[in-house]
This record gives structure tokens, C-alpha cells and sequence, in this order.
């Protein structure tokens, strides 16, 4: 296996979608190039007004 840098991965990440479900309630999924997440997608939830982050799991 591999080893990559913290660089090497904050570099290769990048925002393929954003959902919005109303006006304090959205998800960001996150990929890289190269594809360090074996095809997965990295989801990232911000609920309310004072944009709390929660993780929301790996999909695909």
C-alpha cells in the first residue's frame, strides 16, 4: 500500500456536489484526484444556523 503526505492528500481533495435541503440544512461531498477514497464519496453535513459540521459517512 501506499503511503501519501497530509500535503499531498489536502491537495487532491475537491468538492464534486452540494445539496441543499432548506435554508440551514446542506451537504458537501468530497472526492480526490487521485482517487485516495476507493471510489467512495466523503459527505459532510452543516446543520443550522451556526453551520455545525458533521461527518455523514462514506458513500458510493
Amino acid at each position: 500500500m501506499e503511503t501519501i503526505d497530509t500535503k499531498t492528500l489536502k491537495e487532491s481533495i475537491f468538492i464534486i456536489s452540494v445539496y441543499f435541503y432548506d435554508e440551514e440544512t446542506f451537504e458537501i461531498n468530497l472526492v480526490t484526484s487521485p482517487d485516495y477514497f476507493g471510489r467512495h464519496t466523503l459527505s459532510i453535513e452543516i446543520l443550522g444556523d451556526e453551520y455545525e459540521m458533521e461527518f455523514a459517512g462514506m458513500n458510493g
